[in-house]
């Protein structure tokens, strides 16, 4: 397991949240202006707005996971590094006697 490439995994998730960030935007916005096209009174209107609020909360709860797991990903690169130096310095001072 390379840290680096770990590092460079967790950094792309940067790029899925901001993709996941603007596309629920996008899906809202334009679910609701049909939504109001519609007018009040229709029950499609008011089915379109739930549609809408829902999917713009599953989007928003995955972009907080994927962006939690990007960093979770970098964290494990940190400790592997550091877990690989301290056996390192290990094997350096069982075969130093030290």
């Amino acid at each position: 397991m390379d840290p680096s490439a770990l590092r460079a995994a967790g950094r792309s998730a940067d790029g899925a949240v901001a993709h996941l960030r603007q596309g629920g935007k996008a899906f809202v916005s334009e679910s609701d202006r049909v939504g109001d096209a519609l007018g009040a009174g229709w029950q499609t209107a008011a089915a379109m707005k739930e549609v809408s609020a829902a999917w713009s909360q599953a989007l928003r709860r995955m972009a907080d996971e994927v962006e939690y797991l990007g960093g979770a990903v970098e964290k494990c690169a940190t400790n592997r590094q550091w877990a690989d130096e301290q056996i390192k310095d290990q094997i350096s001072r069982i075969r130093t006697g030290k």
